[in-house]
């Protein structure tokens, strides 16, 4: 992340992407642009099967994202940080998805699973990509 412009992670990338933006706020370091392709975000559990799992160090990431309370807490800047969660995807759940909306962070819920796979959702992650990478003109590459 020190040199990055952007960064984006899917699934439990985009957890270890988390996990490197608060140790970074935690430096006092910025962090690039962020976006998160169903990231886990701690823990999670399929209640048709019964698996699930805990993230390492799932409250301090939590707590960063402003989805823990804490007092003098110190969030990680939500006009930094991006979430696309899909409808149907029990490893990444979307019941944070409000909260962390309501927090300024850019949420958006789409349809399919985990993959993004559904067309709807794979239109809206390469929009969001063309907004924080956008492709350089033919001017902007003749004048370097």
């Amino acid at each position: 992340m020190e040199s990055a412009a952007i960064t984006i992670g899917h699934s439990f990338g985009g957890w270890l992407l988390l996990c490197a933006a608060v140790q970074r706020k935690e430096r006092g370091a910025a962090i690039p642009e962020t976006l998160l392709l169903s990231p886990i975000l701690g823990r999670a559990m399929d209640p048709k099967t019964g698996a699930g799992f805990f993230a390492p160090r799932e409250l301090q990431v939590r707590r960063s994202l402003g989805l823990v309370k804490e007092e003098n807490g110190q969030l990680l800047p939500p006009d930094r940080v991006s979430f696309f969660h899909a409808e149907e995807d029990w490893q990444c759940p979307t019941a944070d998805m409000p909260l962390l909306a309501s927090l300024g962070y850019s949420v958006k819920k789409v349809p399919g699973g985990h993959r993004l796979d559904h067309p709807v959702a794979r239109a809206a992650v390469v929009s969001a990509i063309g907004r924080l990478w956008p492709r350089p003109s033919f001017a902007t590459l003749s004048s370097l």
